[in-house]
């Protein structure tokens, strides 16, 4: 789309879906807008590319943030199941006399 028809407004079939992609009978006529100056037509374009930048940064960063969330948990998982094997390591080394002893005492 021409930079110059950014901000501008326009009547298009009432079934016209942007998101979709669906242009419904394919009606659609620019509405002249002779009130609207130069400069406020170069304001709504610097908004609108904006808007569309920090949509696309926001999107960039959710995904680093899932990313990282998923690289955290991995990270934990395996210290937790280091931690588990070492557990494991200590029980079997506990003479099991001890433990004999223990019960008898109780």
């Amino acid at each position: 789309m021409d930079s110059t028809k950014f901000g501008r407004k326009f009547i298009t079939c009432k079934f016209y879906n942007r998101d979709s992609g669906m242009r419904g009978c394919g009606f659609f006529i620019w509405v002249e807008e002779d009130y609207m100056t130069g400069w406020q037509r170069n304001i709504i374009n610097d908004l609108l590319t904006e808007n569309r930048s920090l949509k696309r940064e926001l999107r960039q960063t959710r995904k680093k943030f899932e990313e990282i969330a998923k690289e955290v948990d991995g990270e934990k998982l395996k210290e937790l199941k280091e931690d588990l094997v070492e557990l494991k390591i200590e029980a079997s080394n506990v003479p099991l006399t001890i433990f004999i002893q223990f019960r008898k005492t109780v």
